[in-house]
């Protein structure tokens, strides 16, 4: 099965280079690995401990950055090396401050996963979410190094579930420990006879609150509400955008909108602007002195102020819903604001729970969309009540990242009575 793997990771590898020929994402993957040994090179002559925490992409950076700020004080003389699989993640997040090295995960063969970590010399590894390269476990279990899942979650259709998964559950069997998000993946392990699995929930709702707590000021946004309703599209994908502007050839009264579409090249920022007319206005003409306040519409053409825009919002509807990746949905909530997204959420924990606290709500056409914010827009009480409730929902699922140190550490105690 080993080498079967390899295999596959191999033409994987090939499948991405042939792709990078027309695919940009896939070209980002090739380039932003080129010259990565150089770097592993660097990173080993640096002798201090070091720990690996590595994610796929955003998403999952998000979940582990209260783990990495909690473990930077934890334990100040470690540095610390984040590795991404991904090209979103890695270009957004490359220069995070709390973290010593950033860099890309190489792929997954066994040469690939020695050299990595004879260069970085981890003392320990988290990985997040559902991140399982299993040339890396490999090694990592061949050299005993202490090594972690935090926010896993794991579903029946996985490999590890199927005819053929017990190659795989050998090397979970392996991990130190995995720390889960639902009752259901808890269930789940136990089942494939793994008893060292803790029930921790997710840290992403850790990290809202703290996003939330420490939102920035946004002048131009202030100035644009003027004391008026906001509706937000967060990280939208053209389906929301043609259903928002829909909803704004004839949207209630009190209401201005922003739109933070996920893909915010040029052209496809204008061609939103020009669905609105001339009633809307991009945020950089904005802040470049062009007059924005009898506007009704503003799109955001920049990254990494959207965290701070839901602090303004009345609602929010997420993208990616009318897609394959609902974007998140735990970030406008925090905020105690109603969120609207599209019908496939089945992968997605928060989304199922927001529903059932009542403060989210699925639609799967353009009429359920409209007909879903004009209720929101029009009748404050279920507004108030729908966002009271989102909020409740972030209230009640904190605290996964101290059940995992408090877990940690009596890991940790254990392995050194036992030494």
């Amino acid at each position: 099965m080993s080498l079967i793997y390899s295999l596959a990771i191999l033409l994987y590898g090939l499948a991405i280079r042939l792709a990078a020929l027309f695919n940009p994402k896939a070209r980002k993957w090739i380039r932003g690995r080129r010259g990565l040994n150089e770097r592993l090179r660097e990173v080993a002559k640096d002798k201090s401990e070091k720990t690996w925490f590595h994610v796929a992409s955003l998403g999952e950076f998000e979940q582990a950055r209260p783990l990495i700020e909690r473990y930077r004080t934890l334990y100040p003389t470690r540095k610390i090396l984040i590795s991404f699989f991904s090209p979103s993640g890695y270009e957004i997040r490359k220069n995070y401050s709390g973290a010593e090295y950033i860099l890309y995960l190489p792929l997954d063969t066994p040469g690939n996963a020695r050299f990595f970590l004879n260069s970085v010399q981890p003392v320990e590894i988290f990985f997040v979410k559902y991140e399982f390269w299993f040339n890396f476990l490999a090694e990592i279990q061949k050299r005993s190094i202490p090594h972690y899942l935090v926010s896993g979650i794991f579903r029946p259709q996985q490999h590890f579930f199927a005819w053929y998964g017990g190659w795989f559950v050998n090397r979970l069997k392996r991990f130190t420990h995995l720390f889960v998000q639902n009752e259901e993946s808890l269930k789940l392990l136990q089942q494939l006879g793994i008893k060292h699995a803790t029930l921790s929930g997710d840290t992403r709702y850790d990290q809202v609150s703290r996003i939330a707590a420490a939102h920035r000021e946004l002048p131009v946004i202030e100035q644009f509400k003027q004391g008026e309703g906001l509706l937000v599209g967060g990280s939208t994908w053209p389906p929301e955008e043609a259903m928002l502007a829909a909803l704004f050839q004839d949207a209630p009264a009190g209401f201005k909108l922003i739109v933070a579409p996920h893909e915010i090249g040029k052209a496809h920022c204008d061609a939103i602007r020009e669905s609105f007319g001339a009633r809307a206005i991009l945020y950089s003409e904005a802040v470049n002195g062009s007059n924005y306040t009898d506007k009704r519409v503003l799109i955001i053409d920049n990254i990494g102020m959207l965290s701070s825009i839901y602090a303004y919002a009345s609602i929010a509807v997420v993208g990616g819903g009318f897609k394959t990746g609902l974007h998140n949905v735990l970030e406008p909530a925090a905020f105690h604001i109603p969120v609207v997204f599209g019908p496939n959420y089945a992968k997605f924990d928060e989304a199922g729970l927001l529903l059932a606290y009542q403060g989210g709500f699925s639609v799967s056409s353009t009429d359920e969309m409209l007909a879903c914010l004009r209720k929101l827009m029009t009748d404050e009480p279920y507004r108030q009540s729908a966002g009271e409730n989102a909020g409740r929902l972030i209230a009640e699922q904190r605290g996964a990242s101290d059940r995992i140190f408090q877990k940690l550490e009596h890991i940790k105690q254990l392995a050194n009575s036992s030494s």
